[in-house]
């Protein structure tokens, strides 16, 4: 009897973990998917081509189409140039739903996530006068952190000054990327000099090796001159001590 119900039991756990499973496979799937659009969205945005009130508009420039250069534009004026690093967070998470099993740990990673951007568009606030864009340029000039980059980066640099400003968004920048990412400073910290050899290795294979001049011989011809200019320097130096003799 306990037996049996052992592996009642055993049963039920499993056809419980399996639905649990898929929907986790399809949570990654999704986000997964929504990181390659926003990617899209960004790379190919074009600055005005959503206008509001409208009546026609021509056909977007954007990959992604109208929706697409809409989101790329909502993403650069909040968080401006932090907005290339959304994808790259979702695309994280969305690999992440494939290996973990703990939602706290997902949830965990998306507040870090979110904290991670809100602190790199305040770095990008400080250090970057507007928005780097592949096909305009530069946009949203004075703006480069969007909205909330401004926000924070102001705030702090009203408290603290322009200097603790930076020591406080770059440390919250690390933490942030320490629990969104499966990343170790100390690792980092030790394979730098592995890292450096390799790519100065990689360096000097790149650069052609520098051709070995040849000795050119040189011809009968002007060896027979040299020999003969030789023989009469010999000759003319001997003459005058034979005649200096008595």
């Amino acid at each position: 009897m306990a037996v049996t119900t052992s592996a009642k039991r055993g049963e039920a756990r499993g056809a419980a973990s399996s639905p649990s499973h898929i929907k986790r496979e399809v949570i990654g799937v999704v986000l997964i998917a929504l990181a390659l659009l926003t990617l899209l969205s960004l790379l190919s945005f074009v600055p005005g081509e959503v206008k509001a009130g409208a009546a026609a508009t021509p056909p977007s420039k954007n990959l992604i189409g109208s929706v697409g250069a809409l989101f790329a534009s909502t993403l650069f004026w909040s968080i401006g140039g932090a907005s290339y690093l959304f994808p790259i967070l979702l695309g994280l998470m969305g690999a992440r739903c494939f290996t973990q099993s703990d939602l706290s740990i997902r949830l965990r990673n998306a507040g870090a996530s979110l904290a991670a951007l809100l602190f790199l568009s305040g770095l990008f606030h400080l250090e970057i006068m507007a928005v780097p864009t592949v096909s305009s340029g530069l946009i949203y000039r004075g703006m480069a952190g969007g909205f909330f980059g401004q926000v924070l980066a102001e705030s702090l640099r009203a408290y603290f000054a322009s200097t603790g400003a930076h020591i406080l968004i770059i440390a919250g920048l690390l933490v942030s990327l320490l629990f969104t990412a499966p990343i170790s400073l100390s690792e980092i910290a030790r394979r730098l000099p592995s890292l450096g050899n390799w790519m100065f290795d990689r360096a000097r294979t790149l650069i052609p090796d520098r051709p070995v001049e040849e000795a050119v011989p040189e011809s009968p011809r002007k060896a027979k001159q040299k020999s003969a200019t030789a023989i009469r320097a010999v000759i003319e130096k001997a003459l005058p001590e034979a005649a200096a003799e008595p």
